[in-house]
């Protein structure tokens, strides 16, 4: 016997306030076959789905996103089976816009995770028994704005302990537990080394998969101890309204294939621009893209050289995060902080803006800054062209 989870990346709505149920099975059909063949279908929603007049952006760094209740008939026409909402985006619009698309979820029988009352709440795993094989899935983020508190409503960041007593409660009654991760370095083709340990340590803890998201193009995976690791599924449908990288458009599912062992699939695809369609990739196209995918997973799999590019990394984009100022005592009060300072907030919070300048400043005290400029030519080498 065999349970087959397939799990797509990220999914918004931003720009697409009108699709509903009948558009987008013209926008899934290319890739419907793929869906179909799975017992659950899971996808990262990147937004709350809720009326004009619930709730209000909240303050934040970077977009407040949103999509519209009618939305939802893209997710019935995909078949999904399981929403996750831990990620940056779920409470842009407030709680209120948080509880209503909780609620539109489960009125079209769909069920979601990542976000709660609370903090330990917002952590309870989703549990499904397929063909015999019992499944726990359980959604995680980055700190960036929205999370849940020890007694306030939110998404689950992630928390080390509260992720080892879920995984240890899950697996003893579930014979799998898939952990969702939200997090990482937007545009970066590769994950950072401490997003690597983060991940390996929740095998470590458990888990008998990560599928991770957020970085708006796709990374490459790696086996822990012989459990799957991919780094970034990339967006799945995430159209935009200005130019943006050619990575933005590509990304893959994954299918995980559960029986006596785990083992996957993996379905590389890209949407096109306006939002139109998804298109499977197929004959050379998909051979470039799984070559691509392998090329970044052999980085991966040298932790040595992953550092390198890293460094790289922090060179080419850290500027931007070290700009945001610093903090003067008037900001304690909060009429008089400036408009960036929730950007320098999110540096200090957020653990992949955190890395990279920590990084960086390393890379400056020390005055090592050669190996990162070489770095960042190779990781710009990297992007997809």
């Amino acid at each position: 016997m065999e349970a087959k989870l397939i799990f797509c990346g990220d999914t918004c709505f931003r720009h697409q306030h009108d699709i509903g149920e009948t558009e987008s099975e013209a926008i899934l059909s290319d890739v419907m076959p793929e869906l179909k063949n799975a017992d659950l279908r899971i996808m990262n929603l990147e937004s709350p789905l809720a009326p004009a007049e619930i709730g209000s952006p909240i303050r934040k760094a970077g977009p407040n996103l949103t999509g519209r209740p009618k939305n939802i008939g893209f997710l019935r026409a995909a078949g999904c089976d399981l929403a996750l909402m831990a990620n940056n985006h779920a409470v842009d619009f407030g709680v209120d816009s948080m509880h209503y698309t909780e609620s539109l979820l489960s009125e079209n029988n769909i069920a979601h995770i990542g976000t709660g009352e609370n903090l330990e709440n917002a952590y309870r795993a989703f549990r499904r028994s397929i063909n015999g094989i019992s499944v726990s899935v359980i959604s995680v983020c980055e700190h960036e704005f929205g999370i849940a508190g020890i007694d306030s409503p939110g998404t689950a960041g992630y928390d080390e302990y509260l992720m080892a007593e879920t995984i240890r409660g899950e697996k003893k009654v579930s014979d799998y537990v898939i952990v969702a991760f939200h997090g990482g370095n937007e545009h970066n083709p590769l994950p950072s080394p401490r997003c690597q340990t983060r991940y390996r340590t929740i095998i470590m803890l458990g888990a008998d998969a990560v599928i991770a998201g957020h970085t708006h193009c796709p990374q490459g995976f790696e086996l822990c101890h012989g459990k799957p690791i991919f780094y970034s599924l990339g967006n799945f449908l995430f159209k935009e309204n200005q130019e943006y990288p050619l990575a933005w458009y590509y990304g893959y599912m994954v299918r995980l294939k559960l029986g006596q062992e785990i083992s996957y699939d993996i379905i590389p695809y890209r949407f096109e621009p306006d939002g139109s369609r998804i298109n499977l990739l197929r004959g050379k196209e998909r051979e470039d893209m799984l070559a691509y995918i392998d090329r970044l997973s052999s980085i991966i799999s040298d932790w040595r050289e992953l550092a390198n590019y890293y460094d790289g990394w922090c060179f080419k984009t850290g500027g931007a995060h070290w700009a945001n100022g610093a903090v003067t005592p008037e900001y304690a009060d909060i009429s008089k902080q400036p408009a960036n300072f929730p950007c320098y907030y999110d540096v200090f919070t957020c653990e992949a803006h955190n890395e990279m300048v920590t990084n960086g400043l390393r890379m400056y005290f020390e005055g090592n800054l050669d190996k990162g400029r070489k770095y960042a030519e190779k990781i710009s080498e990297l992007q997809i062209k």
